[in-house]
């Protein structure tokens, strides 16, 4: 008898992590990875570019999108779990923590910056130091942490399924005012700290406990990281990544190598040691369904001389975004109320980002870059009022020059292999211009207008990150690129460009997120899209819909000879 298939479409952190606990789990059925791309990553992989600077001198550079993730340090979940997989640690190499994670710092002179440091008792310690007066309000702020960080980590079961899996169903089923009903009693009976606030934003839980600004600007500088300022995400997502951050000593960074090692060996091992098997620069065209029931997919492997084949399987995971992604490939098999659902989330932004390549000495000035991120405001106001127009207000949501961060990575070499002390990285990142704006660019004018839009506004970040951050950055540029929203979309496929996926505001997070199972036997959803945007919101998704996958399998019967 052949050999049960099981099909991931997209080779991003989800689908990576989702297929090797899937695979681990199944020895006997084969799960087969399939990406686009011509590397694993997603969003999150990093590419590699050669730079002549002059004519003796040609370098490699690595450029990555992600630049800190938390839970990676000795004990951290994430760390655990890929080793539970197989994950050899010698070709990920070290993790070691950011000195500090963000600092915010203005054109006021007199204005202090503001510093996040890397663990909750250090970070709430200074704060005690320099808001005396709000110290009732940090013990009381610190307390309430506490509390969700131990409901978070809770080991009732019970309650994890009312949370994780109960609440999506009722979402997706219940009409109103039966909805109402069911969320009530729903909510009597699962996690209180979680439950109380599921309908405050983040400003409103710091408008609980703080009466100065300054505090809860310090506090809120993390925004960045979920593309909505305090006012409109979720207070429980922005709580739980504050906890994430602080846990295990701040965000890791691996110390040797790029990011991409994550996601390599994360496919080596699904390969060598599942007996799984990836499929690059293949797309998905359509997923069959028979019956109600997952049945295969139609696949374009890229190129001119491949052609188009089909591929059986019992079950299938979307490994990506849920309206450019899992729409197209089943619309025609979904239930109308369910596509309604998907279209309607909002979606979170998308970013620009202007990469530079400088021979100034940064090493010099690790006191002020050897941080994960410096996020740039000319004042606290813009903190809310971020948007896609804040140029004028001079506003980044990150400036971070990894090289500085982490000197032994090699992500700059020469053609020989050896690693490059004097030349640097700076990354620059803010909220992209509109992604229609930056798509119609691209695809008109034989992208003239495209490249001038692009200059523009990597002369602008440049000229913002040497007034607030590395004076003379302007003039020691030895080359510089830019992607935008319009990038986002040729290697990832987000809708609109979302980098985060759906937006964490209140109606968008926990338990108003799609749930893993999608309405078609055998179909599954993972990725961010389940809880929360980033990596490790990737790698907890997987986590969730792999445990459905595996309970639906589990219950299948064998067919019989």
């Amino acid at each position: 008898m052949a050999q049960k298939q099981i099909a991931i479409v997209g080779a991003g952190v989800g689908g990576l992590v989702c297929a090797n606990l899937v695979a681990k789990e199944y020895p006997d059925k084969k799960v087969i990875l399939i990406e686009k791309q011509k590397q694993v990553g997603g969003l999150a992989q990093t590419w590699k570019r050669k730079i002549k600077i002059d004519k003796n001198q040609e370098l490699r550079v690595i450029y990555e999108l992600t630049h800190a993730i938390p839970e990676m340090h000795e004990g951290g979940r994430f760390r655990k779990l890929y080793q539970e997989l197989g994950a050899d640690f010698d070709n990920i190499g070290k993790f070691e923590p950011a000195p500090k994670f963000a600092q915010y710092i203005t054109l006021d002179p007199h204005d202090e910056k503001l510093v996040i440091l890397n663990t909750l008792e250090e970070t709430l310690g200074e704060l005690s130091k320099k808001f005396p007066n709000e110290h009732e309000g940090i013990e009381r702020f610190k307390k309430f942490l506490e509390k969700m960080d131990r409901e978070r980590l809770s080991a009732s079961s019970f309650k994890k399924n009312l949370e994780e899996k109960v609440a999506p169903f009722i979402q997706d089923h219940f009409p109103q005012p039966l909805k109402f009903l069911s969320q009530a009693a729903l909510f009597g009976y699962t996690k209180p700290t979680f439950v109380m606030n599921r309908n405050n934003t983040f400003q409103n839980i710091l408008d609980k406990y703080f009466q100065e600004a300054d505090i809860k600007t310090t506090l809120s500088m993390l925004y960045g990281y979920v593309g909505l300022p305090p006012s409109r995400v979720s207070g429980n997502l922005f709580t739980l990544m504050l906890l994430s951050y602080w846990r295990g000593g701040g965000p890791q960074a691996p110390a040797e190598k790029s990011y991409q090692a994550m996601h390599d060996e994360l496919a080596r091992v699904l390969v060598e040691k599942h007996n799984g098997e990836i499929r690059l620069n293949s797309e998905v065209m359509e997923i069959y369904a028979d019956d109600g029931k997952i049945s295969g997919l139609r696949i374009n492997p890229v190129g001119r001389h491949h052609q188009e084949y089909s591929l059986d399987a019992e079950c299938v995971v979307v490994a990506g975004d849920p309206q450019t992604t899992l729409l197209p490939l089943l619309r025609k098999y979904l239930p109308k109320r369910y596509v309604e659902q998907i279209e309607d989330y909002e979606m979170s932004i998308s970013l620009m980002a202007t990469h530079v390549l400088t021979d100034l000495p940064l090493h010099e000035m690790k006191d002020r870059l050897g941080y994960a991120a410096n996020i740039l405001a000319s004042s606290k106001e813009v903190i809310e009022k971020e948007n896609e127009n804040n140029f004028p207000e001079e506003f980044m949501i990150y400036v971070n020059a990894p090289t500085v961060l982490r000197p032994d990575a090699g992500l700059v070499i020469d053609k020989d292999g050896n690693k490059i002390k004097d030349v640097h990285i700076v990354d620059m990142v803010m909220r992209s211009r509109p992604y229609e704006k930056c798509k119609r660019l691209r695809r008109d004018d034989k992208m003239r207008a495209y490249r001038m839009f692009k200059e523009e506004h990597m002369d602008k970040m440049i000229e913002i990150t040497e007034n607030l951050l590395i004076p003379n950055l302007s003039g020691h540029v030895l080359h510089r690129e830019m992607y935008t929203a319009a990038t986002y979309d040729r290697y990832g496929n987000p809708a609109g460009g979302a980098v985060y996926s759906i937006a964490p505001t209140i109606d968008g997070f926990v338990p108003n997120r799609p749930s893993p199972t999608i309405p078609i036997k055998g179909a599954f959803l993972t990725g961010s899209a389940i809880l929360a945007g980033g990596v490790g919101g990737a790698i907890t998704g997987a986590e969730v819909t792999a445990k459905e996958v595996n309970e639906y399998l589990k219950n299948q019967k064998p067919c019989r000879k």
